[in-house]
């Protein structure tokens, strides 16, 4: 019983869904701007060592930790009040040095939403 009271809820309701044959790599944003910490490591055709993937035709649930933790982060710590999720191609990234791609603000993809909009959504966030 103890084990159980100790656990921290998580918030997993955000669904990022790739509808492509490619994968697809994401960073979430507070700015208008994506990190300047490497996400992903390339090392020839091969890009690894991000958990912000997403396999072709599938989907993943981006927990944070905490009850209803998204609608505090996005109101509490988004500029604007708004999510910003930066989409990569798999070829983009092996294509440019993750420095350039952070120097240039060059990504394949941008959604951004507020609370009400992922309410809306069913806080599912599809890449096409």
């Amino acid at each position: 019983m103890t084990f159980i009271l100790g656990c921290d809820p998580t918030d997993d309701r955000l669904k990022i869904l790739n509808s492509t044959n490619g994968e697809i790599f994401y960073s979430i944003a507070k700015r208008d701007s994506f990190a300047t910490s490497p996400l992903f490591i390339v090392n020839k055709d091969t890009v690894r060592g991000s958990s912000n993937i997403v396999l072709p035709n599938s989907s993943f649930n981006h927990a944070l930790i905490g009850p209803n933790e998204w609608e505090y982060f996005i109101n509490r710590d988004c500029e604007d009040s708004t999510l910003k999720v930066f989409f990569f191609t798999k070829e983009l990234i092996i294509k440019n040095s993750w420095d350039s791609l952070v120097r240039n603000q060059v990504y394949s993809k941008k959604i951004t939403a507020t609370v009400k909009e992922l309410n809306y959504l069913d806080w599912e966030i599809m890449y096409e």
